[in-house]
């Protein structure tokens, strides 16, 4: 149907114009087979034609409902779509000069080389699309000289690969290499290989097949990229922009592999940003022993809370960096952002019946010794403590009971998860405030 309204066409679907089909008629002497034969190509053609005609529809429909009040002035005497679209096109079709003008000015920023808001691997993908529009409107230069092309890439990269730019100007100089998307494809192969090794190595000639594996940073990226860790942002939260946006499996990746390494936890809090909020205090008033080591992997309520903290990054999503000091458990922790916390509250009777709670702006603190349910962000949320029946239950569904708390080491336990390692020695009651 989109053959009967492209401006572009100069004879719209081939000459035809846009008809209701006929129901057909018994002919003289016809069969009632090819009677038949010819109502079954009126139905699928009256189908097709209901269809278009409902597209059709919609598309002028959208059209008057997204364009400038101004814009109506042009084709408010238009009937048909066809012309509508032609009209609007003779005024608001992209201009091509200002189309070069665009690729241009991309390409000299390709060639400042890839930023903190530019991912490497996007930059690297950005040459060849860019490289493609140039072609498209034979752009003097970069479209219709593949070896002007090759240069200024090499010329990008002479700084950061300095062997790649070295052996590969050299071939482009004397025409060894005349493509430009199987050079920037064979930047790609080197980038994926080991740092240091010869751009001609062959995989199958090596002995060992681990040394075949490339060098990565703790945020899976290639060594050749992150060959410090004072440039992956993961790591460094100095070098961060403020638009940046991280992966939530990265961050547990690396969170990971910081619990168990201590020179990588050590160099991610000396990079951390100085504190952009003021210091959260909260309030966390309840009797805890070293009893409390046996509930580390679990979630309790605590009604004298003001925030809500995980300290499991399993059970958060939605995680938003931020660098917050918190005052609680009698001493200063730092939390690394705010979540969505993730809490399985046991259903009374029956822990299979369990249901899922969902705390937002909780805290994420790795170094919490426990994770909690602030019961001032579960009151909120509108769900309540009994406390006679030690119960939570829901306003939102008739205040109906959701879960039953546990009174397990003289905490009220929404979620229990047994400890890894439970300790064998006590110490004496403390309150911590």
């Amino acid at each position: 149907g989109l053959d009967y309204i492209n401006p572009d066409l100069t004879t719209p679907a081939n000459g035809k114009e846009f008809t209701k089909p006929e129901v057909p008629n018994r002919l003289a002497h016809e069969k009632d087979e090819d009677l038949e034969f010819r109502r079954d190509i009126y139905k699928r053609a009256i189908k097709k034609y209901n269809s278009d005609k409902a597209n059709i529809a919609a598309i002028r429909e959208h059209i008057f409902r997204t364009i400038d009040q101004s814009a109506t002035l042009l084709i408010e005497n238009k009937s048909s779509v066809r012309d509508i679209l032609s009209e609007l096109q003779k005024c608001y079709k992209p201009d091509a000069n200002f189309e070069q003008f665009d690729i241009q000015n991309e390409w000299t920023e390709l060639k400042v080389g890839p930023d903190g808001k530019r991912q490497f691997n996007a930059w690297i993908r950005s040459w060849i699309e860019t490289y493609n529009r140039a072609r498209q409107y034979q752009l003097p230069g970069i479209g219709s000289d593949e070896k002007y092309a090759m240069i200024d890439f090499l010329l990008a990269i002479r700084h950061t690969h300095e062997i790649f730019y070295s052996t590969w100007l050299e071939a482009v100089i004397n025409n060894r290499e005349k493509s430009f998307i199987k050079l920037i494809t064979k930047f790609e192969d080197f980038t994926k290989s080991e740092r240091g090794r010869s751009i001609y190595a062959n995989d199958s000639n090596q002995g060992d097949s681990n040394n075949n594996k490339p060098r990565r940073c703790w945020c899976g990226e290639l060594r050749s990229v992150h060959n410090r860790w004072e440039k992956c942002a993961y790591l460094n939260e100095q070098i961060r922009d403020d638009n940046w946006i991280p992966d939530p499996k990265i961050i547990k990746k690396v969170a990971e592999a910081a619990a168990s390494r201590k020179s990588l936890k050590d160099f991610i809090d000396q990079h951390k940003k100085s504190a952009e909020h003021p210091p959260v205090t909260i309030n966390t008033v309840f009797r805890a022993t070293s009893d409390i080591d046996s509930l580390v992997n679990s979630v309790i309520h605590n009604g004298g809370a003001t925030e809500s903290i995980s300290n499991n990054i399993n059970r958060i999503e939605d995680f938003v960096p931020e660098r917050i000091r918190i005052t609680a458990f009698g001493r200063h922790l730092w939390a690394e952002g705010r979540c969505t916390m993730v809490v399985w509250a046991t259903a009374p009777g029956e822990k299979e019946k369990s249901q899922k709670l969902r705390i937002r702006n909780a805290l994420y603190c790795p170094d919490c010794p426990i994770s909690l349910i602030s019961g001032t962000a579960l009151n909120r949320s509108g769900v309540f403590r009994n406390e006679e029946t030690n119960t939570l239950y829901s306003r939102k569904e008739r205040y109906r009971v959701t879960a039953k708390l546990q009174l397990i080491n003289g905490q009220a336990v929404i979620e229990y998860n047994p400890p890894t390692q439970i300790p064998t020695t006590r110490s004496n009651h403390v309150i911590l405030i």
